[in-house]
């Protein structure tokens, strides 16, 4: 994967934000050396034709929405009584 390419376009998304919300708001965004290249709404659909056209690369496709979402992940959490059940050698 091309680190740099993929945060070159993530800068380029958050700088433009304004005018790519105002365009695209709803969907979701393929961005290209600098450029949004495509869109949809359906990110399946839209990564099926941004791999068709430009080849397997580093690609970012963020949704595009005036407020980001927050993704929460619950993670186990060891309490006090907690038991080891882990198999122990012999």
């Amino acid at each position: 994967m091309d680190y740099i390419k993929f945060e070159e376009a993530k800068r380029y998304f958050q700088e433009n934000r304004a005018q790519i919300l105002e365009k695209y708001s709803g969907n979701f965004v393929a961005i290209l050396d600098e450029a949004v290249v495509d869109h949809d709404r359906n990110f399946s659909e839209l990564a099926k034709r941004i791999y068709e056209k430009f080849g397997y690369q580093t690609i970012y496709m963020p949704f595009v929405e005036s407020k980001p979402s927050v993704l929460r992940i619950p993670s186990p959490r060891v309490g006090k009584n907690h038991v080891d059940v882990r198999r122990k050698e012999v």
